[in-house]
């Protein structure tokens, strides 16, 4: 029997209302089109539907094509996940089309990034024991490196860079910094966080980064302090490290009465964003900037973005917009 405290509800009250009357929430011309064998990637993007990842890549490109039309910069930060995804050769093919301003890295970037130009490959970190593995040149190298960073009071991704230049490395043309240093696009690297794949080596100077590091911090909000009228910023890949360093980068422009950027940004991540990447998303629309975590892995989003930069979808102009 019914219990008495908790009467049946029944439905006869509910407020009706015809489904012709909804505001739609995906119109029918943005659902996604038939793929044909032979198609253009023009004509692939302009397949895809106006919705979800899909539309918020198509709309990152459009807000980048935009940013370089204004001469804005266009910044993009990597971690571990975006060094180790084997994406230098594209990421370079846009450094040297002008369609990345500047880089911002961790250290653990930099030495992969510095161990590709001088093998060609991507390492293994561990070795078959288990341990971490600790490579003998490449703690020695950089450590040269930062030694003549200090002497010429420059920062760490312009050190390694013009290092790199000096020595000649056989696949130099697979690196990030030495392409950046060639091109004149600044690169900062950030030492910090968990992992550290020198540090263990017995030239390793922790000081000697230390230093370069906190030059790299100042020219983040450097840079940043001079976007007063618009940027972007794509986050390749977690990164608790870069993010939290560029939010104490945009409170540094803050209290010293520098222009607080105005930021569109993307992140590209793989799952929900970080705690940090959370609050870079809140502080970014609070200023007003387009700010959206686009999911899905690196190894496909940055090469469908590069894509799209290269061949707009026709809808363009909608997405522009939008």
């Amino acid at each position: 029997m019914p219990y008495k405290k908790y009467p049946l509800i029944r439905p006869a009250g509910t407020r009706l209302e015809s489904i012709h009357s909804r505001v739609p929430r995906i119109k029918g011309s943005g659902f996604a089109q038939s793929v044909y064998p032979g198609c253009s990637v023009a004509e692939f993007f302009s397949a895809l539907p106006k919705t979800g990842a899909a539309e918020d890549l198509g709309i990152l490109a459009a807000r980048m094509r935009a940013a370089r039309k204004q001469d804005l910069a266009v910044i993009l930060a990597m971690d571990d996940a975006a060094a180790e995804s084997a994406l230098q050769p594209l990421v370079i093919d846009l450094m040297e089309r002008g369609w990345i301003s500047a880089l911002a890295v961790s250290w653990s970037v930099a030495v992969t990034d510095f161990e590709i130009a001088l093998t060609g490959n991507i390492g293994q970190k561990v070795t078959k024991d288990g341990t971490e593995s600790v490579a003998e040149e490449t703690g020695l190298l950089l450590n040269a490196g930062l030694k003549e960073g200090l002497q010429r009071k420059i920062g760490c991704g312009e050190a390694i860079g013009l290092y790199m230049t000096q020595a000649g490395f056989p696949n130099s043309s697979l690196s990030l910094l030495y392409t950046a240093y060639k091109l004149n696009i600044p690169v900062t690297v950030h030492p910090g966080g968990g992992r550290n794949p020198t540090r263990l080596h017995p030239h390793h100077d922790c000081a000697a980064l230390a230093t370069l590091g906190e030059k790299d911090f100042l020219f983040l909000a450097s840079i940043l302090g001079r976007l007063e009228k618009g940027g972007i910023w794509i986050q390749a890949g977690h990164s608790a490290l870069v993010i939290g360093l560029l939010l104490e980068a945009i409170h540094f422009c803050a209290v010293n009465s520098m222009p607080i950027p105005q930021l569109d940004a993307g992140l590209l991540l793989d799952s929900v964003p970080y705690k940090e990447e959370q609050n870079f998303m809140r502080e970014c629309r609070k200023a007003g900037g387009w700010c959206q975590h686009i999911p899905g892995d690196l190894s496909l989003l940055v090469p469908l973005l590069a894509a799209l930069l290269l061949n707009p979808a026709s809808d363009e102009h909608a997405r522009e917009r939008a």
